[in-house]
């Protein structure tokens, strides 16, 4: 009888029903679309006899697992539960700290030639890529919500064709190509060089290409010092092809003390 009388109190007795659920901390994710899942949450029954709409039932662990996967753009959900029948919930959101656009159909550049010879034209100038679909993304690289397709924005801005990119959720970019690009944007501007297009089309890549302003592209390792390699970048655009920079193609400076240009 008492062990009949703690299962009905549990899982049946409307003293115990949630009633309330309070959501804090949301901006652009809809506070009224998270209680409403934590409520369809709770419509469901386990082992199909068992409701879940209690304060004991519903685990505050299965609350947090259904509206992280629910909403890309939250980063953190914490529940607590207040005696007898209410649900807090407190979120927050990811914060945006670059944006990814996916690239149309025809590629950005042409590779550079594996034996980096200088002779070989295999890059010609090329305008910025267009974009189809652009999306914020945290500094963990996870797209979380789209973002307007805008030129010229001051985000730092990469440019991929991954398809997957494109779910919410997944991560676009890697965290640390992400630093880098931040740190190479800023070394950039020390030297009077302007960024306009970050190329990342693999997460695990350890490459970076990026469009200048002036229209010629630069090859860089984010494993390497992005301070250390604009440095370099500054003293060959200032003494060996001073003057010409007008008719520069590319940059390589992939491979550690050699520098390769057209």
């Amino acid at each position: 009888m008492v062990l009949g009388t703690v299962i009905y109190l549990a899982f049946w007795a409307p003293f115990f029903k949630i009633k309330e659920i309070k959501v804090s901390g949301a901006n652009f994710v809809s506070a009224a679309e998270i209680e409403a899942a934590v409520r369809a949450l709770g419509r469901q029954k386990f082992l199909k006899i068992i409701p879940q709409d209690t304060l004991f039932a519903l685990s505050g662990k299965k609350i947090e697992n259904k509206i992280l996967t629910g909403f890309p753009a939250l980063r953190e959900v914490k529940v607590k539960k207040i005696p007898f029948d209410k649900i807090e919930i407190s979120v927050k959101e990811r914060e945006s700290a670059a944006i990814w656009c996916r690239t149309k159909a025809e590629p950005i550049l042409a590779p550079v030639p594996a034996d980096f010879a200088t002779s070989t034209a295999a890059v010609q100038k090329k305008p910025p890529p267009q974009s189809e679909q652009c999306f914020f993304i945290d500094e963990e690289g996870i797209a979380f919500r789209q973002a307007p397709e805008i030129s010229g924005t001051l985000a730092t801005t990469f440019y991929g064709s991954s398809a997957q990119a494109t779910v919410l959720g997944n991560q676009a970019v890697a965290s640390s190509t992400i630093a880098f690009a931040k740190q190479l944007k800023k070394a950039a501007r020390e030297i009077g060089l302007e960024i306009t297009v970050f190329l990342s089309e693999d997460q695990v890549s350890q490459d970076l290409s990026v469009l200048t302003s002036d229209g010629w592209w630069i090859y860089f390792d984010v494993n390497r010092s992005a301070k250390a390699q604009m440095n370099i970048l500054d003293s060959l655009l200032n003494e060996e092809i001073k003057g010409k920079r007008v008719n520069l193609q590319y940059v390589d400076l992939r491979i550690a003390n050699r520098i390769y240009y057209k």
